[in-house]
């Protein structure tokens, strides 16, 4: 890890930790938001438990994931303020379905400010769009869904996008069809 000053040992502890991230706020009319991001963060669940409460509202807690930890989400739901969870549609990965883990995760997540990503691909089917659909209505309705199109050779048709969304809208009441800016801007 650098801290911009030079390397920090790793593993940091979290009073460390929270110093680095306050050297990181900018002055003036921002909204600090810290965005726990790379990998999968809940795999360090009991980190996070015993250090976000530290830096609790100092910030606004981001937290991306999988979506598959719903036990170390429903230890961490107080001190998370939003979350972009992904859904793995099993014919966009390639994987095997993760329906239940993602349904357990929505119930966890739902008392937070919650969002759900699907990356979707050339070989993305209909159902696994409304089974996602599906699974965000028997939580809340209102969760948002933001299909994220993949980009080379994967890279779904236009028209397959807007059916996709139309499609969810019959479901859920907020659908967007957002690329993924980091692919866009060439960010690993």
């Amino acid at each position: 890890m650098s801290s911009g000053r030079g390397r920090v040992a790793n593993p940091v502890s979290s009073a460390r930790l929270s110093e680095l991230c306050s050297t990181l706020v900018v002055p003036g009319p921002s909204v600090p938001v810290l965005s726990l991001t790379g990998g999968e963060p809940l795999l360090q669940h009991e980190f996070l438990a015993a250090w976000l409460p530290q830096v609790k509202g100092k910030f606004r807690v981001l937290l991306e994931t999988n979506g598959m930890h719903a036990d170390a989400m429903r230890a961490l739901t107080k001190s998370v303020d939003i979350v972009a969870m992904d859904f793995k549609l099993p014919s966009a990965t390639g994987l095997r379905a993760f329906w239940e883990e993602h349904r357990q995760f929505l119930i966890a997540a739902a008392k937070t400010e919650l969002f759900v990503k699907a990356v979707v691909t050339s070989a993305t089917r209909m159902e696994d769009i409304l089974t996602a659909a599906r699974l965000i209505a028997d939580v809340e309705r209102s969760i948002p869904l933001v299909i994220q199109p993949a980009h080379g050779v994967l890279k779904p048709e236009p028209e397959k996008l807007m059916d996709f969304q139309y499609a969810a809208l019959g479901i859920i009441g907020d659908v967007r069809v957002i690329p993924q800016a980091h692919k866009m801007l060439n960010v690993p």
